[in-house]
């Protein structure tokens, strides 16, 4: 057990006190040690990577970490969402676990599987990808079950790397941004080069950016995402476009209030006040 692995459990110790009957709070101790586990073989999967010597030893580690993320999936379904006094917002947070945790898989395996012949950058730089995206689930599912079981826990109690949590905001509101301009201009426009544009703007997003959203937004992103290349008529098409252009500045909205980001967009409402002040001062 590494230091990170053993500060995190002392940290959840807290949330985990205030959970009652003492049945769901079993439950909940379980999730969290597994979910605590699988951030100390993503850890290791991190060390792996950075050397040559072990580079090929990746494979192993992943498979070891799909092997665990399949046993804290079925212990979830088979005991901890029937446990005596378990609420259904409980339950549905533990659904979207699941469902966090096998999307990320998936996304991984894909991103980390090397071509014949790779030259060995392009093979580390893939794993570093897989590592990215499950690093952040297991981080997610963590700081979210804590969160909803205890409303006061803040980031930095719980991840002493919340920086790097407030730096992947900052790319997820660049990035939402653009997508929601362009869906924006599509729902304007109508025309084939705007919906073009729009598709390739979802293909980036969701294979760079998407696994910085909260997971419980994935599912609803996912469906409009997969409307969008489905449907081909327009009458169909473009009332879905609209729809989702509101979704996006709703959830960049969202996103925008997220804790990590308070004092920066409070940097920036301050930064325009000032330019404008200082603008009707030029003009006066």
């Amino acid at each position: 057990m590494n230091d990170n692995s053993t500060e995190l459990r002392a940290r959840l110790d807290p949330v985990l006190e205030k959970i009652k009957p003492a049945s769901v709070r079993a439950v909940m101790s379980e999730v969290f040690e597994s979910l605590a586990d699988l951030l100390e073989c993503v850890d290791l999967l991190e060390v792996c990577v950075k050397s040559d010597d072990t580079l090929l030893k990746v494979n192993h580690v992943f498979r070891f970490i799909n092997r665990q993320s399949q046993t804290l999936i079925g212990y979830i379904e088979t005991s901890g969402k029937s446990a005596p006094g378990i609420t259904e917002e409980l339950c549905d947070l533990l659904d979207g676990t699941i469902f966090a945790i096998q999307h990320e898989l998936q996304r991984s395996a894909v991103v980390s599987n090397p071509a014949d012949n790779e030259p060995v950058d392009d093979t580390r730089s893939k794993f570093m990808r897989a590592y990215g995206l499950l690093r952040n689930c297991f981080q997610q599912c963590v700081l979210s079950l804590a969160t909803a079981i205890e409303p006061s826990v803040r980031g930095p109690q719980i991840f002493k790397d919340f920086t790097l949590l407030r730096e992947q905001s900052l790319v997820l509101v660049e990035a939402l941004t653009v997508l929601t301009q362009q869906a924006n201009h599509a729902e304007e426009e109508r025309d084939l080069d705007s919906y073009f544009s729009l598709t390739e703007g979802l293909k980036v997003f969701r294979q760079g950016y998407m696994q910085y959203l909260l997971y419980r937004d994935w599912a609803q992103f996912d469906a409009f995402s997969d409307k969008i290349f489905q449907l081909r008529t327009e009458s169909e098409l473009w009332p879905i476009v609209e729809q989702f252009a509101r979704y996006l500045e709703t959830l960049l909205g969202h996103v925008k209030m997220r804790e990590v980001l308070q004092n920066h967009m409070l940097e920036e409402t301050l930064a325009e006040t000032v330019a404008q002040l200082e603008g009707l001062e030029l003009r006066g």
